[in-house]
């Protein structure tokens, strides 16, 4: 039996860790890979005064896969879910799932009412919009054109209670 655990303690090697992670999907391009990594910089520079809180979900100690998200400044209660990957070898187990889960209830605590997701409307990311369906959060709204040609963002949202 695989011990599933999380960790909101950030470390100095979990840098890496995402990084390769975000690689392994192959989803992310290097501009994108470069954001996520420039936040994890940012929390690790400022703490809790970023405004991004991490979590890692791990599988016997290992680190599997994150999530970063947080506060959206200048609203009472809404917060973003900035990035949430797992590693492909550990996808399809339901692990996605706990992970968005136990982030949620983190965020709850923190006072959100409301978590925002955006994500591409590429073919390539029909199974990310069916997992954030499936995970109840509702299609708010599209922009056209919003990456480039023919490639909207898909705004999602959550209201929890």
């Amino acid at each position: 039996m695989n011990k599933v655990t999380f960790r909101d303690i950030v470390n100095v090697e979990d840098k890496l860790l995402i990084k390769k992670i975000l690689e392994r999907t192959t989803f992310f391009i290097k501009e994108e890979v470069d954001l996520a990594l420039s936040l994890f910089d940012e929390y690790f520079d400022k703490g809790s005064k970023s405004g991004y809180n991490f979590l890692f979900i791990l599988v016997n100690e290992e680190v599997v896969g994150y999530t970063c998200f947080g506060h959206i400044e200048g609203t009472q209660s809404s917060f973003d879910l900035y990035w949430i990957a797992i590693d492909p070898k550990f996808q399809n187990l339901g692990l996605g799932h706990k992970l968005l889960k136990r982030s949620e209830e983190i965020a709850l605590t923190m006072g959100a009412g409301r978590i925002y997701i955006e994500t591409s409307s590429r073919a390539k990311y029909r199974p990310t919009r069916e997992f954030y369906q499936h995970s109840g959060y509702n299609l708010e709204s599209v922009l056209k054109d919003y990456y480039r040609k023919r490639d909207n963002k898909c705004i999602y949202v959550k209201r929890l209670s």
